[in-house]
């Protein structure tokens, strides 16, 4: 698992979302951040590398602060 989900125009012709969970200290999911972007301005490529690159970084982050024990493990073996 990658830690972070895409919407590739799936549900709106022309747009483009990522979005990383956000966990408490239980590991639950108790929110989401997410980015939605104009297809015609960012390539599905370019939107994967931004989901690694930092929504899914800022998603740990914040994770931790929620008091998430280790998020960047968590997120990785979620649904696993």
């Amino acid at each position: 698992h990658m830690g972070y989900a895409i919407n590739d125009e799936e549900l709106a012709v022309g747009h483009r979302a990522v979005a990383a969970p956000l966990r408490d200290h239980t590991g639950g999911v108790v929110a989401a951040i997410s980015v939605s972007v104009v297809a015609a301005r960012v390539s599905r490529t370019d939107l994967v590398r931004f989901a690694t690159d930092a929504v899914v970084p800022i998603a740990e982050a914040v994770s931790a602060e929620l008091g998430a024990k280790n998020p960047a493990e968590t997120s990785a073996t979620a649904g696993s």
